[in-house]
């Protein structure tokens, strides 16, 4: 009997261990999340709803490219964005700040999201960082190398070129297209014929 009390004494200690191991990790996270945050709120940023704040005005649309573009003449190094109180978008069309981001001299760790991918496709290049990160890198980028690309420029201005003739009647009416469609059917036919040698000819047959 005093065995098995023991046992499930050690247990419910190993448990409140668990939990209160989980719970400093939370409180730590949220003192980080907090403190980016304040950092965030001393950028530049347009006036928005006193709650929603950007989040009506930024999405895929025309409006909001025309709404994003103005802001961006007032601020073009920087630009906060904020879907609600505490969900941040940073914009940038400065190529000089762009570079302070992505050539950092340091790691680079993933959000905390990815780890959830991890248990559905491993660790990987998408999911990794640090030494496997670059090694994996490393690997991918000799497959894209300038000179193996070169084979393929007779594609892109073939497709290129049947693009713009989709796109030729249009010019000068003043009739509003959707970009977006007949560039994704222009994309799958690249991929198509680069990597299958397939004339799909999707953007013809839309």
């Amino acid at each position: 009997m005093s065995s098995l009390l023991i046992g499930v004494t050690i247990t419910l200690i190993v448990i409140l261990l668990t939990n209160l191991y989980n719970v400093i990790r939370m409180v730590g996270s949220l003192v980080t999340w907090c403190r980016s945050i304040k950092r965030l709120r001393s950028l530049p940023s347009p006036p928005g709803h006193w709650f929603w704040k950007h989040a009506l005005k930024v999405g895929p649309t025309q409006e909001s490219l025309m709404y994003m573009q103005e802001n961006h003449k007032r601020h073009p190094n920087l630009c906060v964005y904020w879907i609600g109180p505490f969900m941040p978008c940073v914009f940038s069309g400065n190529i000089e700040t762009m570079k302070i981001f992505l050539y950092q001299p340091g790691e680079s760790p993933k959000p905390p999201i990815y780890g959830y991918l991890d248990k559905w496709v491993g660790e990987g290049l998408s999911t990794s960082s640090g030494a496997l990160w670059r090694k994996h890198r490393e690997m991918l980028t000799a497959a894209f190398h300038l000179d193996i690309l070169k084979d393929y420029v007779p594609v892109y201005n073939e497709i290129s070129h049947r693009f713009l003739d989709i796109w030729r009647p249009f010019v000068g009416t003043g009739e509003s297209i959707d970009v977006s469609e007949y560039t994704n059917l222009c994309t799958m036919d690249v991929l198509l014929k680069c990597i299958f040698s397939s004339d799909s000819n999707c953007l013809e047959n839309k």
